[in-house]
């Protein structure tokens, strides 16, 4: 099985021997000597976790971290590892990205727990960030409409499909009341308490293009999320509605028979 990968960057070759006593049982580790080696070797051997010294000769771990310009979305780690910095460097070191802060002379068992950590973290949010990326894709390409709307039912994302088949242009829809889709305010009204309380599931319905055509649409899905985006569970009512914040819709349009 491959091991998980470290880059170690510490100009102290104990230090680096210590770590690597410490996590080679359990990770593929790499050491660089200041923050240019390191930054060659992050291409090189893409680890999925940077363990960073801040003191150093040729480049310092502040310049790395300002070279590299970390985000959520890198598919690696920081924790920056020092026995000289100070509060003000501590906070700093969180304004530029890094995930932990761990002080030198360190716990090796402090220091496996941290390790394991970040990487159980990283590894999850990659896998989140994969899964929405593809669903991204889905929308998309798709040749159904896609709608996401807020729950004061008003649009607040549209696929390409349904731009076209409603009329507007890119980013058009978004703002766009969800009723102003409907060629009958009864239909929007039963897809409003469909989506409020869970009334009956409304089956074939008529939406408008822009120019003022109607053309007939199924209503196929109907995902409701709460605030962190989550699918919320239908079970659970207050007063009688669900609670959430978006909902995705799907509609197809039946095919035309000759």
């Amino acid at each position: 099985m491959n091991k998980d990968k470290i880059l170690v960057i510490d100009d102290e070759p104990l230090i680096f021997d210590s770590i690597e006593d410490t996590l080679a049982d359990e990770y593929q580790l790499c050491h660089a000597e200041n923050g240019a080696v390191g930054l060659r070797l992050l291409q090189e051997f893409q680890p999925i976790l940077v363990i960073l010294d801040i003191r150093m000769p040729v480049m310092d771990g502040f310049e790395f971290l300002k070279q590299i310009g970390v985000s959520a979305n890198d598919p690696f780690s920081v924790i920056v590892l020092s026995g000289h910095a100070a509060g003000s460097d501590i906070s700093v070191c969180y304004d530029m990205g890094i995930t932990a802060f761990l002080r030198k002379p360190f716990n090796v068992f402090e220091l496996k727990g941290l390790v394991k950590q970040c990487i159980s973290a990283k590894k999850q949010y990659q896998t989140l960030l994969h899964e929405r990326q593809y669903i991204r894709a889905l929308f998309d390409y798709s040749t159904d409409m896609i709608l996401a709307i807020d729950n004061t039912f008003c649009i607040v994302d549209a696929n390409p499909a349904a731009e076209k088949l409603c009329g507007y242009g890119m980013l058009e829809l978004p703002g766009t009341p969800l009723k102003n889709l409907f060629a009958h305010e009864a239909e929007f009204a039963t897809v409003e308490a469909f989506l409020t309380c869970g009334q009956t599931f409304p089956e074939q319905i008529s939406l408008l293009q822009r120019g003022g055509d109607s053309f007939p649409a199924i209503l196929k899905l109907a995902v409701l999320h709460d605030a962190s985006g989550n699918p919320i569970d239908t079970e659970v009512k207050e007063a009688g509605h669900w609670v959430w914040t978006t909902a995705s819709i799907l509609l197809t349009v039946p095919e035309c028979k000759g």
